[in-house]
C-alpha cells in the first residue's frame, strides 16, 4: 500500500503518475523517504566508502539482468497503492499500480506504465492507453525500482543471513540529512551469489514503512508496446 508523504519525502523517489517527466513530485502520487538521521542501534561498525560503493554497485547491477521484478509495498495511513515493476533490461519495463480496495481513482491516477526504448505509454484510469508527449533516452520507468538518493545513505555491515535459501549480506542504513525525521531506520539485504539486492526496507518513526522486494529468478511476461494507443 502507498503512503502520503511530506515534501521532503517526495524528493526521494521518482514520481508515480501520468506525468513521468516530473520524477520527484508526481502530483498526488506518493514516494518513500530516503534521508534521515542515523540512530540504528544495530550498527556494529562505522560506514566506509568501499562499503557504500559495493552496495550502490549492487543496485546498478539490476540494470544488467535479463529480467528483474521489484515489488514495492507500503504500509501506513493514507495508502493508495503498491507497485509491481517488471523489466527486461532498462529499455523494456512495465510498471503496474495496485490500488487499495475502494480507492476512487481520478483521471490523473494511471494504472500502468510501459517503456519501450525511448517511448513511454500510460494507461489512464479510463483504461485508455496514451503515448507520452516526450521521448526519453534513459531508464525513466526502470528507475522507480531503485530508491533515488541511495548515494546519500551510509551503509554499515550488519552480518549475514539466509533468506529463502539465498545467502545474503545485511547492511543497516545511516541517514545524515538534518531535514529528515529523527528515528528513521533502514536495512538492505544483498544476494551474495549475484551481487544484487534481494530486499530493502525503510521504517519511519510514525509507524509507516516501505519495502522493496527483488526477484531475478522468475521469468516475466513479454513487455511490448500496448495496442490501441491514442
Amino acid at each position: 500500500m502507498r503512503l502520503h508523504f511530506t515534501p521532503f519525502l517526495l524528493l526521494l523517489l521518482l514520481s508515480i503518475g501520468c506525468n513521468l517527466a516530473d520524477r520527484f513530485s508526481g502530483g498526488q502520487k506518493n514516494v518513500p523517504a530516503m534521508n534521515s538521521p542515523s540512530n540504528s542501534s544495530a550498527n556494529s561498525t562505522k560506514p566506509s566508502a568501499n562499503v557504500n560503493k559495493d552496495v550502490l554497485s549492487a543496485f546498478e547491477n539490476l540494470k544488467a539482468q535479463t529480467y528483474v521484478t521489484a515489488k514495492v509495498d507500503n504500509e501506513g495511513p493514507d495508502t493508495k497503492y503498491d507497485e509491481l515493476i517488471e523489466a527486461a533490461g532498462i529499455a523494456k519495463v512495465r510498471r503496474t499500480f495496485m490500488y487499495i480496495p475502494g480507492f476512487q481513482k481520478t483521471p490523473s491516477d494511471s494504472s500502468e506504465e510501459i517503456q519501450i526504448g525511448i517511448d513511454v505509454f500510460v494507461k489512464q484510469a479510463s483504461g485508455d492507453w496514451v503515448k507520452a508527449g516526450y521521448k526519453t533516452n534513459d531508464s525513466t520507468v526502470f528507475n522507480n525500482m531503485i530508491p533515488l538518493n541511495l548515494p546519500e545513505i551510509d551503509f554499515v555491515p550488519a552480518g549475514d543471513e539466509n533468506i529463502d535459501g539465498k545467502p545474503v549480506s545485511v547492511y543497516n542504513m545511516g541517514f545524515s540529512s538534518p531535514e529528515a525525521p529523527k528515528g528513521m531506520t533502514g536495512k538492505v539485504w544483498l544476494r551474495k551469489d549475484k551481487q544484487v539486492p534481494l530486499k530493502l526496507r525503510f521504517d519511519r518513526p510514525n509507524g509507516t514503512s516501505t519495502t522493496y522486494s527483488y526477484d531475478l529468478d522468475t521469468p516475466i511476461k513479454p513487455i511490448e508496446a500496448p495496442k490501441g494507443v491514442k
